[in-house]
């Protein structure tokens, strides 16, 4: 699925930055999301991994306030859960671009971390901007003209409202 969303975003040009969240829910081996994200280094996109961890002790207290199991915890512990967790995503986390210790932060203190250690890519120059803006104009005809001639999509739908 994470090349079906770099694909759709370069389908369409009103869409100039995408992220996906792994996590164990997936169900699927970390290799899956390697081989992905390899896939994706090889066509060129520019990819970067941040890989969010805490204290098991800061992870048990979170998962008891919610009052919520463990994906993984099945008749087992919050613990051997998290231990298993760890094992699974231990490739991912040894590959990523940026590990932050959400430990002792909020959800603030970890956008700041993430906004200081992970700054926006720069600006598009001004020859990338017209492009992209020509780009988003043809896009507004080409679903302009579905709408007129009762074709417009679901996919369309959504683009038009992003184009605003």
């Amino acid at each position: 699925l994470m090349t079906d969303l770099v694909d759709y975003a370069y389908d369409h040009p009103s869409i100039a930055r995408v992220a996906a969240v792994v996590d164990v829910r997936g169900g699927g081996p970390s290799g899956d999301v390697q081989a992905a994200l390899k896939s994706l280094h090889t066509r060129g996109v520019d990819v970067r991994t941040l890989f969010l961890d805490a204290s098991d002790t800061a992870l048990v207290r979170r998962y008891e306030s919610s009052r919520r199991p463990h994906p993984l915890q099945q008749q087992g512990t919050i613990l051997e859960a998290l231990a298993a967790e760890r094992d699974l995503l231990g490739d991912l986390r040894s590959e990523a671009d940026l590990i932050i210790d959400t430990t002792n932060m909020n959800v603030h203190d970890l956008r700041r971390a993430i906004e200081e250690d992970w700054p926006a890519p720069p600006a598009y120059t001004a020859a990338q901007q017209e492009a992209r803006e020509a780009e988003l104009r043809h896009e507004r005809g080409r679903i302009a003209r579905a709408r007129a001639e009762g074709r417009l999509g679901p996919d369309d739908e959504r683009i038009l409202r992003g184009l605003g």
